[in-house]
């Protein structure tokens, strides 16, 4: 079925075009309702559209949609109505050559007949149409001349300063009527939101989530777009003077048309001139060249990776490599891998395998937990933390991950974490023992441990 309302994760949606995903993800955020209404009232006409969208039948189930759409709309069901008004955008670009002017001419066409907020979503949709669409076609667009006057013209003939002119107007409409939208809170539209809502608390109003959007535009990187000829330049003390006197600022609103201004209007309104303290970044010596040891446990690597089961709840993998022979030594698979579980995955190990005289390690939560670290002091184990930011000081690990993923988890779906770790054992045996490792000249990693074991005799 279709996705709901994402406020944290920015999980794309499951259609076919990649551009088109990205962008309904991103607006799929504002779906509202003024009334309270059952999900289930429209369940039935949504699972049809999905059943067509899975056999492939788009314009079959981009007309359900309309009906879908017609219905919601004379009901006043605004969060139905705004949802299909997505949908049916992104089923028509499977079968719709200019499905993006569609889709602007639609939204466009429907914003007249739209009641207070429902009207500024509209607005705020579609600036977020028109800004896809310059970006998707800048190449063509940036070469344009520009229309004289009001001379008519569509979206196939306007230059990049009427987008420019024209998104900029669209954002800034999407938060007028303020007073309503910041009387709009958006927890009451928790039915339609997923994720785990983390961000939510920073934005608790409509008016908040609709300023967010249009920040978004106004602070981020537009190449090639023609700005207005006034900038924008941090000169007055007062911009970062006490909240109190920040927001009263008077000054911006006839100062620039520029998006710096446009964005810092906006950080006025949300009161976001507040410096936030930096976060703390650990450093770290750069540690020593990777290079392979020349026996085993030397050195050892580890490094967790997620994933999700088939009913989307996620789960984590603890691999710990040996770097002498790529051999996997253990995949732990749980919901939760705190520093304690993975200590009693080592110690497992080690029963087995005997201790390493180091492990390599990222900066993680659990890898540099004080209850990780007095573990390897007391076993006489040295821990070797990479430098932040740097995985490819860890490259052994990460390129096992990389076959992890492509060979055994990328090619399952999992019903419960007991299949996952049952998996992953199965699969472990067979890379170890079966599956030629060309690091290692071809041959697997008990292969190469047998052959030392043989020299060390």
């Amino acid at each position: 079925m279709y996705p709901g309302v994402n406020l944290g994760s920015g999980e794309s949606t499951r259609y076919t075009s990649a551009i088109m995903r990205t962008f309904i993800a991103s607006i799929i955020l504002i779906l509202l309702t003024h009334q309270t209404m059952a999900q289930h009232d429209y369940a039935t006409a949504w699972k049809k559209v999905d059943s067509l969208e899975n056999l492939g039948q788009f314009q079959t189930a981009r007309d359900e949609v309309m009906k879908i759409y017609r219905l919601s709309k004379e009901k006043g069901h605004a969060d139905q109505q705004i949802r299909a008004l997505l949908v049916k955008a992104a089923l028509e670009e499977n079968f719709m050559e200019e499905s993006w002017e569609e889709a602007i001419a639609f939204t466009e066409n429907e914003i007249g007949s739209s009641p207070v907020p429902v009207r500024q979503v509209l607005w705020s949709i579609q600036a977020g149409l028109n800004s896809r669409y310059y970006q998707m076609n800048s190449w063509k667009i940036n070469g344009r001349t520009p229309l004289t006057g009001n001379s008519p013209g569509d979206l196939t003939t306007r230059d990049a300063a009427w987008f420019a002119k024209t998104t900029t107007r669209l954002f800034l409409l999407s938060l007028s009527e303020a007073d309503t939208l910041k009387q709009t809170p958006l927890s009451q539209y928790q039915a339609m939101l997923t994720g785990d809502g983390k961000s939510r608390k920073y934005r608790p109003t409509l008016y908040d989530f609709l300023a967010f959007r249009a920040l978004a535009y106004f602070s981020g990187e537009k190449p090639g777009m023609i700005q207005p000829s006034r900038s924008f330049t941090l000169n007055d003390p007062h911009y970062f003077g006490p909240r109190a006197v920040f927001t009263e600022l008077s000054l911006l609103e006839e100062k620039d048309e520029s998006f710096e201004g446009q964005a810092y209007r906006i950080y006025r309104d949300l009161e976001l001139n507040l410096r936030i303290k930096p976060k703390k970044r650990l450093k770290r010596e750069k540690p020593e060249e990777l290079a392979v040891p020349d026996q085993p446990n030397v050195m050892w690597s580890m490094d967790f990776m997620a994933d999700r089961l088939d009913d989307t709840r996620a789960f984590r993998l603890l691999n710990v490599l040996d770097d002498y022979n790529r051999e996997g030594l253990g995949i732990e698979a749980d919901f939760s891998l705190p520093a304690e579980r993975a200590i009693r995955s080592l110690d497992r190990i080690i029963e087995w395998r005997g201790k390493p005289l180091a492990i390599r390690v990222d900066n993680g939560p659990e890898y540099i937990s004080g209850v990780l670290l007095r573990w390897a002091e007391t076993h006489g184990i040295a821990i070797r933390h990479i430098q932040p930011g740097k995985p490819q000081q860890n490259a052994y690990i990460e390129r096992y991950n990389r076959t992890v993923r492509h060979e055994w988890l990328g090619q399952y779906l999992f019903a419960d974490i007991k299949e996952v770790q049952a998996t992953a054992t199965e699969w472990l045996w067979t890379y170890n023992h079966e599956r030629p490792n060309m690091a290692l000249g071809g041959i697997t990693p008990v292969q190469k441990l047998k052959r030392q074991t043989q020299i060390a005799a």
